[in-house]
């Protein structure tokens, strides 16, 4: 692939992560405070290009299972590194984790979704 189209890719797989986990932070009344939602701006802009900055480069080489694998890891270190940063000094209670597993698994599923479509 070109390089314009995995730029492309990349800002997209950015934008659905954002479209999809923003709004999902923001129905819930104590996650609605704009630093909050900075942070998960921030953590979302970081942990999501770095995934998939590592990721790109082996999807032509690797086959469908094991591209799969990678993902599925990268998502667990994802998840963890979110609840880490979004929980930094914020006493969230014991739910919040469910919280970023849900939006995290909210995102990878509509990119898994739309990413037949994306060719």
């Amino acid at each position: 692939m070109s390089p314009f189209s995995n730029l492309l890719r990349l800002i997209s797989a950015l934008i659905l992560t954002l479209l999809v986990e923003i709004p999902f932070y923001s129905l819930f009344p104590s996650l609605r405070k704009r630093s909050f939602l900075r942070s998960a701006l921030l953590a979302n802009v970081l942990s999501n290009l770095t995934l998939n900055l590592f990721l790109l480069p082996m999807e032509g080489s690797l086959g469908d299972p094991w591209i799969y694998l990678f993902l599925l890891f990268g998502e667990i270190l994802v998840f963890l590194f979110e609840w880490a940063f979004l929980s930094y000094k914020r006493g969230l209670g014991p739910s919040f984790p469910f919280l970023v597993l849900a939006a995290n698994s909210l995102s990878l599923l509509a990119g898994l979704l739309l990413s037949p479509l994306a060719g």
